[in-house]
């Protein structure tokens, strides 16, 4: 069966029409819709993919490249959330389809760019 791109139930069972932004013109209008992504730990990572390319098939770059995010900028990261926690983050950045923490999953926009 073939996945929908949008999360066509959570869309109908709420008004998004809240969500709606306006780009740098007030003439254009943006809508945000809920996407479906394979829910198998990696799912922030496959949202993000897809929202950038369209697919899910650079999540696993995503996922190394936040644990490079990291690891380059350890004493930054460390310094803020303790080396332990930095650890830990490094190591769920680092296995495939692991869950991401609080410490790694706002480092998406860091990786990418």
């Amino acid at each position: 069966m073939r996945q929908k791109l949008y999360a066509e139930q959570v869309y109908r069972h709420f008004s998004f029409d809240h969500l709606s932004n306006h780009g740098p013109s007030s003439r254009q209008k943006h809508i945000v819709l809920p996407l479906n992504t394979t829910g198998d730990g990696s799912c922030l990572l496959h949202a993000t993919s897809r929202a950038i390319w369209g697919v899910e098939l650079f999540s696993q770059l995503l996922r190394i490249k936040v644990a490079e995010e990291l690891e380059e900028n350890k004493s930054w990261y460390a310094d803020r959330v303790g080396v332990e926690d930095w650890k830990e983050a490094v190591a769920q950045a680092r296995k495939p389809n692991d869950y991401l923490t609080t410490v790694t999953s706002p480092r998406c926009p860091q990786a990418v760019s």
